[in-house]
């Protein structure tokens, strides 16, 4: 009847984690309010939820791409911690993306815009979206190679790369939370000044989002998960 034939009989995605899944590639469309000018999505930096080895020139100063590995599970956002909410990505979509103008980040966002930012979340919260990389140094039985055991101790004992490094997730940025157990931007305890600071990094004066209580200082920055 000329009309197109289903290769699957059903979606393994539920319809909001679909639509967080096209809006995070999709870019050239005007259906939705993310992209502005219809050039560039999530992953135009974000290659498959992994780093893409670049270092990109922003605002703060040079930053090179995370990873949206496990981004949920490892504390707060960016490379000075300063979101503690999914939803203040707004910043990115506004500045960097060129989307969503028309919205006031300082206000609470209306149910259309709220509908985006979950199915993003959705999506990108699905165990196999962005899966944790197999590691090349464990044996057939998911045991630690020789040299990887040796690796461990150092990184346990003399080296204390856990010091930082810890927990489950590597990261430190998990303990970033208030009185209540909830992550905050206003816990700045585990923000570390290691040297690596760029002559070009700037302070942050914070955002509208955070009604600009996320100030950070120059060369403090947030653990990366390993």
């Amino acid at each position: 009847d000329g009309e197109p034939s289903k290769l699957i009989r059903q979606d393994r995605l539920t319809a909001e984690q679909r639509l967080g899944k096209t809006l995070f590639y999709s870019a050239n469309s005007d259906d939705f309010p993310l992209t502005g000018s219809n050039w560039m999505s999530c992953v135009s930096c974000h290659s498959d939820g992994e780093v893409d080895s670049l270092t990109l020139t922003t605002s703060k100063g040079p930053r090179n791409v995370p990873s949206n590995v496990l981004a949920f599970e490892t504390g707060v956002f960016m490379w000075d911690g300063s979101r503690d909410d999914f939803g203040d990505y707004i910043h990115t979509i506004q500045g960097e993306m060129g989307g969503m103008s028309d919205v006031d980040p300082a206000k609470p966002y209306p149910a259309d815009i709220q509908k985006l930012f979950d199915a993003l979340e959705a999506y990108m919260r699905m165990p196999d979206a962005f899966p944790v990389p197999l590691s090349p140094y464990r044996t057939e039985d998911g045991q630690l190679t020789a040299d990887a055991e040796a690796g461990k101790q150092l990184f346990e004992g003399k080296a204390q790369c856990i010091t930082c490094h810890g927990a489950d997730v590597m990261t430190d940025s998990v303990k970033a939370v208030n009185g209540n157990g909830a992550l905050t931007t206003d816990n700045k305890d585990f923000l570390h000044n290691v040297g690596t600071v760029s002559p070009t990094d700037t302070d942050y004066a914070g955002d509208a989002r955070a009604a600009f209580t996320n100030k950070r200082e120059r060369g403090f920055y947030d653990t990366p998960t390993l």
